[in-house]
């Protein structure tokens, strides 16, 4: 406990049961337990720090490492080198970096072992105590003398060496002879010794036989990995030089092109020399002959332009008054562009005729603009003799055009509901034979069951609809007021405001009427309909005779009772304009009273000023601009046409398609078949099997889950809300989580209902007119199913983001943007300290989650150790999806994609895979390489702009 005194100590031993005693090493406190307990009291008392139980035999030196580097660092990197060892303490350093003493039961893998560019040297301050010395015997030197040098031939063991000489006992041995033994027990000891040698040689030779044998199994065993990785990383290689080849051959190619051209052009240019010469001869000798002519024909042209001229002048004189006159009498005429409408000029991919009698061009037809919009072919056709028929086909829809619909239910009043009684209600037993019809049959049960708390019609239908509603498209447009009527000062105050509104421009036009006085059957029903709308008018308490009769203020010569019939212009002049002072008196006076009332609400909630600082949500999509260019490869100026090399589209309508323009043209909408077996291959060698382990999901764990969206979360298709999983009953949020966890061991498919996402395509801060590329689409699920796969995701990220290296970031816990940035910041730092040079390569991934490939990542997921339990639901869940666009509430048909949706909360776990595979492959075949990642941005640096240019053909 290094920050702890002795009064903590003592807390910590009285808090934990586990804790024998107390320990104290000079100013700091420690605490002694059993060593079986040891792990678990480290994790509680110094949580976020590694675990590490080494038997220190070995102490080592490690040096240089980068300044800054602690313990916790140092604990990261010795585990990455997969070298069981802890750190000690640091020791002195240097100009070159710090230093750290590291005890270890074992040696390290190698004495020089990587630190990010460089390598940090371990070298040895103690090491295993010497082995103990065997007993010493305790002689004379003479002794042990005889001992060692005790080289000398001795007699056979069988022969006695008293028999030649006096034996002491001989004499016993004569009085008190031996009894003799008997042959066969010696016999039987023989055998018996025999046969325990050759059972023992026996057991010894199997012995080392199945040691040897194991040996080499084991031996090759450990040889399959290394040979299985050796064989990815040739395919690997393979692959790269066939990029190789391919590169230099297109190069190769194009520069021999580029040879054959500059030769044709080097021969066009001696041909053209040769003919300008001879065309500089040919125009010396005409300029002569032209010189002459030329003389001659202007005096006999000035001639007869002179009388041509005068004629031409004097009919032009005369048309010109003759229009004059007819201009002056007749009506204004409207302008039209004859720009647009002019067909027979070349715009229409159709080449000028004449149409008068094969000679001149006399018949066209002009279109005004609106016109213009709805045409869709040009034709010419000879059938008469001397005018051709021109033809201009327009396309016009006929009847009303349908659209489709997605309607939703409209939210419950969950302030009239009691929330007791309501938590008190049971689920029903839902009989059901598919998990559709279950799904609508539980949906209705949750409305049905709010007993005593009667909901509008509108509240019901939720996961009813399974496709959009047909209906006819309606637009209301606004209608301001016409040039000299009364305008309305602010159209936001209330209802009866605007039928006031509406009373005064009555009443204005009919005064108007009543001036122009026309007698007209027509003008005579309009002014009794008008007046007869005047005083049946709604807005007014009792009606507007009524409310004449008992107005506060009146003008003055004013009538107490408006007449039955119609009134005089002088009548009706009066009535508007005392009207229009009362209305602008009752608007001003609501206006004033709408200013009171939000002065009021901001004074008592002080987050609406927030509210109505904040910025403003993103646009949704409304129109698409889509900008097409196109080459010009000539220019006629006579004819004012151009040629192109393809054919336009010019008329008003072009063919949009929703998975193409709004989903992007790269996203392939069916899956095509791509051979990932390398992809899968080096997975296999180079990744590890994780074990990750998720708890299955609980009430507490649903509730958690939901009260994480924020207030006003987007509803699905399905139509529940974040309100109604929040006041859901315990009873029905378990069958609901018993019919997830049935989907997750695939006993019941995924229902229809949650089949289906609807995309709000959301403009880009600063790019909102570029056209497709401006906006990002956002597929709204269920929140069922977000809320489900929103847990799985949490858990997985959580324990994903224990195995990923500190450089991939993005999605998990603690690993931000500004992580990255730092990371590059110090990187950069430190190297312009040292006057090291560095380089770096960063890209971004367009359309990163649009373009991720769906059967891959679910298998290396797997590959990983990603339960199936989540992978294989998850998997048919994108499969069947799906995705309609949403567009000024319509939306489109269904399209389906191989990716993975942006708006599925368990679709950045599919980006977390792909950055793991991106660092692990640029680890294995180009280690000298600091590769980083953060979502779509991929990012690598090195010593050298070689080494980047490399690790940017490994990323391809």
């Amino acid at each position: 406990m290094p920050t702890a005194d002795r009064a903590g100590a003592q807390h910590a031993q009285k808090t934990c049961e586990k804790v024998l005693a107390i320990t104290r090493l000079g100013r700091k406190y420690g605490l002694r337990v059993k060593e079986c307990d040891e792990e678990a009291v480290f994790k509680q008392f110094r949580p976020g720090q590694s675990y590490v139980k080494v038997r220190v035999v070995f102490k080592w030196r490690v040096h240089p490492l980068p300044f800054g580097f602690q313990r916790h660092h140092l604990t990261t990197l010795l585990r990455k080198w997969g070298w069981p060892a802890k750190p000690l303490q640091p020791l002195k350093g240097d100009s070159e970096g710090l230093a750290w003493q590291v005890g270890s039961e074992v040696e390290p893998p190698s004495s020089a072992m990587p630190v990010g560019q460089s390598y940090a040297l371990i070298t040895s301050l103690k090491g295993p105590p010497a082995a103990a010395t065997g007993h010493q015997v305790c002689a004379t030197r003479r002794t042990k003398r005889h001992i060692i040098y005790d080289d000398e031939p001795t007699g056979s063991g069988d022969v006695d060496p008293w028999s030649f000489g006096n034996d002491p006992l001989l004499a016993l041995r004569l009085a008190y002879p031996c009894p003799p033994k008997p042959v066969s027990a010696a016999t039987a000891k023989l055998d018996q010794l025999k046969e325990e040698i050759q059972s023992g040689v026996t057991a010894l030779v199997r012995k080392e036989w199945q040691a040897c044998g194991q040996a080499v199994v084991e031996s090759a065993s450990s040889q399959n990995p290394r040979l299985q990785a050796l064989e990815v990383a040739v395919t690997e290689l393979q692959a790269q030089a066939g990029k190789f080849e391919d590169w230099f051959s297109t190069i190769g190619q194009k520069v021999s092109a580029q040879e054959e051209s500059q030769k044709q052009v080097a021969a066009t240019l001696q041909a053209q020399q040769t003919q300008l010469s001879s065309v500089q001869s040919d125009v010396a000798r005409t300029a002569e002959a032209i010189q002459t002519t030329v003389t001659s024909a202007v005096s006999n042209l000035g001639n007869q332009l002179g009388e041509k001229i005068g004629s031409q002048m004097a009919q032009q004189t005369a048309m010109l008054e003759s229009i004059l006159q007819q201009q002056k009498a007749a009506e204004p005429v409207h302008k039209v562009n004859f720009f647009l409408g002019r067909l027979l000029d070349g715009w229409w991919q159709i080449e000028p005729q004449n149409t008068c009698k094969h000679a001149t061009r006399r018949d066209y037809i002009y279109l005004s603009p609106e016109l213009a919009a709805l045409l869709r072919e040009v034709q010419v056709q000879g059938d008469f003799a001397e005018h051709s028929t021109s033809i201009a086909g327009l396309q016009i829809d006929v009847g009303v055009n349908k659209v489709q619909s997605w309607p939703l239910p409209a939210t419950m009043h969950w302030s009239a509901v009691t929330s007791d009684q309501w938590s008190e209600q049971m689920c029903p037993d839902l009989q059901h034979t598919t998990s559709t019809q279950w799904l609508k049959d539980f949906s209705s049960a949750f409305e049905n069951r709010i007993d005593g708390f009667v909901q509008p019609n509108a509240c019901y239908g939720r996961a009813s609809h399974l496709q959009p509603m047909q209906g006819t498209h309606c637009v209301i447009s606004a209608k301001p007021h016409r040039p000299g009527e009364e305008p309305i000062k602010n159209g936001l105050l209330c209802l009866q405001v605007k039928q006031w509104y509406r009373q005064l421009r009555r009443l204005q036009s009919l005064m108007r009427a009543l001036r122009a006085n026309k007698l007209t059957p027509d003008a005579v029903e309009y002014r009794l309909s008008l007046w007869r709308s005047i005083l049946q008018s709604s807005g007014f308490e009792g009606g507007f005779p009524n409310w004449f009769e008992t107005r506060p203020r009146r003008h003055q010569g004013m009538p107490s009772l408006l007449p039955l019939s119609l009134p005089s212009a002088a009548f009706a002049t009066r009535l508007f304009k005392e009207f229009r002072d009362s209305y602008r008196r009752f608007e001003s006076w609501h206006s004033r009273q709408r200013h009171a009332i939000l002065k009021a609400q901001h004074e008592q909630q002080h987050s609406l000023l927030f509210q109505d600082l904040r910025e403003a949500a993103p646009a949704q999509v409304d129109t698409l601009v889509l900008r097409h260019t196109h080459p010009v490869i000539a220019i006629d100026p006579d004819t004012q046409q151009v040629v192109q090399p393809n054919v336009l589209q010019i008329n008003g309508d072009v063919p949009l398609v929703a998975d193409l323009e709004l989903e992007q043209t790269q996203v392939e909408s069916h899956p095509v078949r791509t051979d990932w077996s390398r992809l899968m291959a080096f997975a296999e060698v180079h990744f590890p099997v994780l074990n990750f382990a998720l708890p299955p999901i609980t009430v507490e764990i649903w509730y958690a889950a939901i009260s994480r969206y924020k207030v006003r979360a987007a509803r699905g298709p399905d139509g529940y809300g974040r309100e109604d999983l929040q006041r859901m009953p315990v009873h029905f949020v378990q069958v609901l989580l018993r019919f997830l966890h049935a989907v997750e061991h695939e006993h019941q498919p995924w229902p229809l209902q949650w089949l289906c996402g609807l995309v709000i395509s959301l403009a880009k801060p600063g790019r909102s007119g570029d056209g497709v590329n401006g906006y990002r689409p956002i597929v709204l699920l269920s929140i069922v199913y977000r809320t489900w796969s929103s847990i799985r995701a949490r858990q997985i990220l959580q324990q994903l983001a224990q195995h990923m290296p500190p450089s991939a970031l993005g999605f998990m816990p603690q690993r931000e943007a500004t992580s990255l940035w730092f990371q590059l910041e110090a990187l950069i730092e430190v190297n312009a300290q040292s006057a090291k040079p560095v380089a770096g390569f960063c890209t971004d991934i367009a359309k990163a989650f649009e373009t991720l490939p769906r059967a891959p990542i679910l298998r290396l997921a797997e590959r990983l150790g990603v339960p199936t339990s989540v992978l294989r639901p998850w998997g048919s869940f994108l499969e069947q999806l799906e995705r309609r666009f949403l567009i000024r509430d319509c939306v489109s048909d269904g399209v389906q994609a191989t990716s993975f949706p942006e708006g599925d909360p368990l679709s950045p776990c599919a980006m977390c895979v792909a950055v793991y595979v991106y660092r692990t492959y640029m680890l294995v075949f180009e280690p000298r390489l600091s590769a980083y990642a953060y979502v779509d941005n991929w990012a690598h640096t090195a010593a050298t702009a070689a080494l980047v240019a490399r690790g940017v053909f490994l990323a391809q």
